[in-house]
């Protein structure tokens, strides 16, 4: 699969916790989309937070835009306290955010974000899982042979056992890493 950097797109489907007022709650099958809207700028929503049972309402699709990333060995982070955050279902002078954490790559996402809504409750949005580990070598320390369920060549080949030079193998844990073999 190809995809142009200058047109990223992805959706990423999972579980979102949240905590408003310190009420928790949990919605499952929530979609965010991260767009790449220019160079190292991102558009980041996360569609149809329902939180009813919680806030009585629904804050619809959220929506923070012009979110400065940095990629670095293939993960992109976003990490800021200058965003505003738009709802589809609320008037954005409800929300008053304090802190957004978007990292993704080509797999999975994951993000954060913290404030306060209605001027009173505060609020702690958290979707995916903050496990992103390298995919270098510098990772292959800590893989055993049990830990290794496939193994591929860079071309996409399945390999029985491990050739000279970068292999990519897939671990029971669900981690890809790249190994070079001499």
């Amino acid at each position: 699969v190809l995809i142009s950097a200058a047109a990223f797109a992805a959706d990423y489907t999972g579980t979102l916790k949240y905590t408003i007022g310190g009420n928790p709650g949990t919605l499952e099958n929530i979609v965010v989309s991260i767009d790449r809207t220019g160079d190292n700028l991102y558009k980041v929503v996360i569609k149809n937070v329902d939180v009813s049972p919680v806030l009585g309402m629904s804050m619809g699709d959220l929506t923070a835009e012009n979110l400065k990333g940095e990629t670095v060995d293939g993960v992109t982070t976003i990490n800021t306290t200058d965003f505003s955050l738009t709802s589809s279902a609320l008037s954005s002078t409800l929300f008053t955010s304090s802190d957004l954490t978007v990292r993704f790559n080509e797999s999975k996402a994951y993000v954060l974000n913290k404030g306060v809504i209605l001027s009173a409750y505060n609020y702690e949005l958290e979707f995916g899982e903050n496990d992103f580990n390298p995919s270098s070598i510098d990772s292959v320390d800590a893989v055993s042979k049990k830990d290794v369920k496939q193994i591929y060549s860079l071309t996409g080949a399945r390999l029985n056992t491990m050739q000279k030079g970068i292999n990519i193998l897939r671990l029971a844990d669900g981690r890809t890493v790249k190994v070079l073999k001499k």
